[in-house]
């Protein structure tokens, strides 16, 4: 059966300063790390480990990390500040499940500790992680951004959008400021910028307005009126010429002055 997409959240939310597009790879989980995770991927400055209808974000202070790799001299342990939260998608069902596509070359080798267990050999990286059913009818698909990470929330058609529920947790605080989402950490805060849709019909597109909720730490995304019955969505197949996209949004880190 043909699936059919109708909405496109995309969210871009870990800035990569410094770095050259190409360089986000979400690596395979072949047994090297907890049965619970599937991929695990770097940013400058944050470890991503993607699970079942959830992401933790590892945030750290990648100025006091790079510290302790360039002193050869330095006496361990040395601490370095942390901040994880978790993006969890609250109406992920039981049959919820996560992919990966766009193999990416080479592979990577794990041979840490005393347990060959626990250790992996040639394990896999790809440009995209796609968690499937993280509400009723509704993909998170995660990929490097212009700025970082973004993940796209495709709707399929005729699915209820205020379905698509999620929270931060492990966050200070999570406040809507001038329509953005403020998701508050010790490290700094995130930002979510006001979602963008539109609906594109014969080539045509045209603007819908979309919102963020929020009400007692859970987040979900309001788009207003659209025509719900026609096929929408991010990669539309070339025989579909109706598509409801949601442009890309950043969320950046900002941090505290000091």
């Amino acid at each position: 059966m043909q699936r059919i997409f109708l909405l496109l959240l995309s969210v871009a939310f870990i800035t990569l300063r410094g770095e050259a597009q190409g360089t986000l790879r979400f690596v395979e989980n072949k047994g090297q790390w907890p049965e619970g995770v599937t991929h695990r991927g770097e940013l400058n400055g944050a470890t991503l480990w993607f699970e079942r209808g959830a992401l933790m974000i590892d945030r750290y202070d990648a100025e006091a990390m790079a510290n302790v790799h360039a002193d050869v001299h330095a006496v361990l342990p040395i601490a370095v500040q942390h901040h994880s939260v978790r993006l969890k998608f609250l109406n992920a069902t039981a049959t919820s499940w996560t992919s990966s596509d766009g193999a990416l070359r080479g592979h990577h080798n794990y041979f840490l500790g005393n347990d060959p267990s626990k250790w992996a050999a040639r394990a896999k990286s790809y440009a995209r992680v796609i968690m499937h059913d993280i509400a009723p009818g509704c993909d998170a698909i995660f990929s490097e951004g212009r700025a970082g990470l973004k993940y796209d929330l495709v709707l399929a058609a005729h699915a209820d959008a205020s379905s698509i529920q999620f929270t931060y947790e492990g966050a200070e605080k999570l406040s809507l400021r001038d329509g953005a989402l403020i998701v508050s950490t010790s490290l700094g805060r995130l930002v979510e910028r006001i979602p963008l849709a539109y609906q594109e019909v014969d080539g045509e597109r045209k603007l819908v307005t979309c919102t963020y909720t929020l009400k007692n730490g859970v987040v979900g995304v309001k788009p207003g009126t659209y025509d719900r019955t026609r096929p929408l969505g991010d990669r539309p197949d070339p025989r579909v010429r109706h598509v409801l996209r949601v442009g890309e949004q950043q969320l950046r880190l900002h941090r505290h002055l000091r």
